[in-house]
């Protein structure tokens, strides 16, 4: 199977399993505009996007490090084909609402499917 026949099938492969098996989540996608000469940032209005995401997970013990990994992280996975269809991109320190509580992204990692991204791992963070 060619790279283009595995971008195809592991990209509908996400999408599917997550839209079957996933969490519907708010993304609020507004725009941060960071000023240097006044050391401000300021932030556009909220416009929330819904988007499903697998099942929020916690790290292990093991996995926890105290820096990159803290305790009370979640993580998860979001299909790349549905941010497409939803209009937006992620980014760092993007809020997340689940169940009425608000996460960070505080990092995430593509999942490649051959030369296009199927889906992210999220970290997520209070």
């Amino acid at each position: 199977m060619g790279t283009a026949e595995n971008d195809i099938k592991f990209r509908a492969l996400a999408k599917r399993l997550i839209g079957d098996n996933g969490k519907l989540v708010q993304f609020n996608n507004n725009v941060a505009t960071y000023d240097p000469e006044t050391d401000l940032t300021t932030f556009g209005a909220d416009d929330f996007k819904s988007v499903k995401i697998s099942p929020p997970a916690r790290y292990t013990e093991d996995q926890i490090t105290g820096e990159i990994v803290q305790q009370g992280d979640l993580r998860a996975l979001v299909a790349r084909t549905d941010l497409e269809d939803a209009g937006f991109e992620i980014a760092k320190q993007m809020d997340v609402v689940i169940d009425s509580e608000t996460w960070k992204i505080e990092s995430f990692s593509p999942i490649y499917s051959g030369e296009l991204i199927a889906a992210y791992v999220l970290q997520l963070r209070k």
